[in-house]
């Protein structure tokens, strides 16, 4: 399901997984400041909740990219916009589970929306721009679990191919769209704190050499700064936002 107009000129950010959490953050980040929005979630209640707190109507798109069909919906959203400015490819699939429960479907689901996803995404935003020779940005979002490893393999080893592929894609779309990725820590007040097990969320809490609250504005904030001139010249990098834990 979309609902509402494709916004104009080259102000507009995409942000998928946008309903709750660090997209929800960044979108109200983003409504602030002025940008257009085409906003991606599966939870339809979500983003019209969302909806209503921004100062201008979004875009939106109502689609599972946990499958084909739900990436192809957001792919031709995507082909209806005129240079959108960024993509931020921030939906992701964690179950906290080990690797002994998972069957052959479920891995591939997750697998959709942490990778293909991302990759497919990025093609349909990225392709049209370097054809015409104009900029764009996209920021991946990968995680701490993708660098250390985690007790759910499968998110684990699908994060860790978000890092692989981002510095892939700033290789093939360069010099005319950045492609960076940012890899959040513990991020309190979110879905996957409330499902890690108890064990690793004292892990990442003894690690962290900082204090501050790392909740879903503070990630934002970064991706925000990705996404500005001001991080012009960084593409292919990794930023972990992760209050110092696990040195590397």
């Amino acid at each position: 399901m979309t609902e509402g107009t494709p916004p104009g000129g080259g102000r507009t950010c995409v942000v998928t997984g946008a309903a709750n959490g660090i997209g929800r953050a960044l979108a109200l980040r983003l409504a602030g400041l002025g940008y257009e929005l085409l906003l991606v979630d599966m939870d339809g209640d979500g983003l019209e909740s969302l909806a209503s707190e921004l100062p201008a109507v979004p875009w939106t798109v109502c689609a599972d990219l946990s499958g084909h069909r739900g990436v192809e919906q957001v792919c031709q959203a995507l082909g209806k916009l005129d240079r959108p400015a960024a993509l931020v490819n921030n939906a992701g699939m964690y179950r906290g589970n080990p690797l002994h429960t998972y069957d052959v479907p479920t891995i591939e689901r997750d697998y959709w929306v942490n990778v293909l996803a991302p990759m497919l995404l990025t093609q349909a935003y990225a392709t049209p721009l370097v054809e015409r020779g104009e900029p764009g940005c996209v920021v991946n979002l990968s995680s701490t679990a993708g660098e250390i490893g985690s007790s759910d393999a499968v998110y684990g080893s699908s994060k860790a191919a978000v890092i692989g592929l981002t510095k892939s894609q700033a290789m093939n779309y360069a010099p005319w769209v950045r492609v960076n990725c940012v890899s959040p820590g513990l991020v309190r007040g979110t879905a996957i704190e409330q499902r890690i097990p108890e064990y690793r969320h004292a892990e990442y809490a003894r690690q962290e050499q900082l204090t501050t609250r790392l909740d879903a504005d503070s990630v934002a904030e970064v991706i925000e700064f990705l996404i500005s001139p001001a991080s012009r010249n960084l593409t292919g990098k990794v930023l972990p936002v992760d209050n110092g834990a696990y040195p590397r």
